[in-house]
């Protein structure tokens, strides 16, 4: 069962395909992350997306 709380500014699999080639790549060092990139950041409304 999922434990995540879902919320409305959560983007879509469609919205997040279209921003991900724009997001850095991951580093190469240091810890690995906690959380997904993205479940990790809000959603900002753009034009487009």
């Amino acid at each position: 069962m999922n434990k995540r709380q879902v919320y409305n500014s959560d983007l879509s699999d469609a919205e997040w395909q279209t921003i991900a080639p724009l997001l850095p790549p991951p580093a190469r060092r240091g810890r690995k992350p906690k959380y997904q990139l993205r479940r990790a950041r809000p959603r900002r409304s753009a034009t487009g997306v």
